[in-house]
């Protein structure tokens, strides 16, 4: 479906490849059906393709449709064809800054908590077991190592599922994922108080332990806001393995939700889009955009207008300038 407001990405060039077999690979065999489910979703949104599976970046192009054929060997594979990206399109949009659109407020729904990781990178079970252990003081937690990714040495990567924003809003109460753990105290008592810092110090050591050792592991807050009627995704994520930096990004989780509440406030293409990707900067506290996503995984940046009318240096996302849109990290 094409843009009324942005322009497609321009396609450099066009692949056909193998994206997966029914041969086992790392221990996972995938089934005939498996393969024509992952066509079937392919082809009804289209795949975002990003370089080394690193969800932090815009990705580099998509994967249009897919089919399944039958190899020499008897085997199954499912075939893509893929779009590589020459260039990615800057939205230019004037308004208030999106710092000062109000959030809406947003009403808690008891949910599931999900964590996931790459058992490639994250070899501890135990450490898992210990932050569900401790997290079900404050509510229904869900954590296991599934998260297969196809590079031969992906960066540790660790996902926290909040869930819809009713969700989100409901572990916001019980002091999780916000610095207002000390002023909600009294509301939640001391007892979840505690709880949340144990989680945050399990987190960090869980984070702290991903391999190899010499990489940067990507931690991941991932939630979905409500927009005309449907979902939005929205992504946030740190490159560290500092426990005060880890610590700091889960504060901010309700400062993402508001990050996001208040740019898509003010984006012109809000009916659009699927997709915000962030980037939480901890000496500043504040949540950096990186990308968006439309409808048929259309990656896009953003450059605000300034007052004087003239366009920011550089697109927010993808670029030196990263754009900041801030929601409350509790400092």
């Amino acid at each position: 479906m094409a843009s009324e407001i942005l322009p497609r990405a321009p396609v450099g060039r066009r692949l056909e490849a193998v994206a997966a077999t029914t041969h086992a690979v790392r221990k996972v065999e995938l089934t005939k059906e498996a393969l024509e489910d992952i066509a079937e979703n392919i082809n009804r949104s289209g795949l975002p393709s990003h370089a080394e599976h690193d969800l932090t970046r815009p990705p580099i192009g998509r994967v249009a449709r897919a089919w399944v054929e039958q190899l020499d060997d008897g085997e199954w594979a499912c075939w893509v064809e893929a779009e590589i990206f020459d260039g990615i399109p800057v939205l230019a949009f004037a308004g208030s800054p999106p710092i000062l659109a109000l959030p809406a407020p947003v009403a808690p729904e008891a949910g599931v908590l999900e964590i996931n990781a790459d058992p490639t990178n994250y070899r501890r079970p135990e450490l898992l077991e210990e932050i569900v252990e401790t997290a079900r003081a404050a509510g229904e937690v869900e954590a296991d190592a599934t998260l297969v990714r196809h590079s031969e040495l992906p960066d540790p990567y660790l996902v926290i599922v909040l869930g819809s924003a009713s969700v989100a809003a409901y572990w916001f109460t019980k002091s999780f994922f916000t610095k207002m753990a000390e002023p909600l105290a009294e509301e939640v008592g001391q007892d979840l108080a505690h709880v949340y810092r144990a989680f945050k110090r399990r987190i960090a050591a869980l984070v702290a332990s991903g391999e190899p050792a010499d990489a940067e592991p990507v931690t991941a807050l991932h939630l979905t806001v409500p927009v005309d009627g449907r979902d939005v995704e929205v992504e946030g994520s740190l490159r560290s393995r500092s426990e005060a930096n880890v610590e700091h990004f889960l504060d901010s989780g309700q400062g993402l939700l508001e990050a996001a509440q208040a740019l898509l406030a003010t984006l012109p293409c809000r009916g659009e889009t699927t997709k915000l990707h962030f980037h939480f900067d901890p000496p500043e506290g504040e949540w950096q955009f990186a990308y968006g996503l439309t409808e048929g995984c259309q990656p896009f940046l953003v450059r605000r207008m300034l007052p004087s009318g003239e366009n920011e240096d550089e697109p927010a996302g993808g670029g030196s300038v990263s754009g900041s849109w801030k929601g409350s990290s509790g400092l």
